[in-house]
């Protein structure tokens, strides 16, 4: 079965100086720290910023494609996970 991708990519949707997906991680960590009180607000501190530093030296996409890995999401229109071969 052939698979066909597009050979433009969009710029990140930026708010406040960092991407969705980062408010995302951001999000994620103050709920965590938030709910599990002591000494876990520090993740709050240092969560986002080794995960940010992380993604930001990736290439774009790279949580999106994490997820898809990990089976917690499908990308629309794009080969599935398992694909070996594709054309462009």
């Amino acid at each position: 079965m052939d698979y066909g991708l597009s050979n433009h990519l969009h710029k990140p949707a930026l708010l406040v100086l960092f991407e969705v997906q980062e408010w995302g991680l951001i999000g994620i960590f103050y709920t965590f720290s938030l709910l599990s009180g002591g000494w876990w607000w520090l993740l709050f501190l240092v969560g986002p910023a080794v995960s940010i530093t992380y993604f930001r030296k990736q290439e774009r996409g790279n949580l999106e494609h994490i997820q898809v890995a990990a089976g917690l999401k499908e990308i629309k229109g794009y080969p599935p996970f398992t694909a070996t071969e594709f054309e462009e």
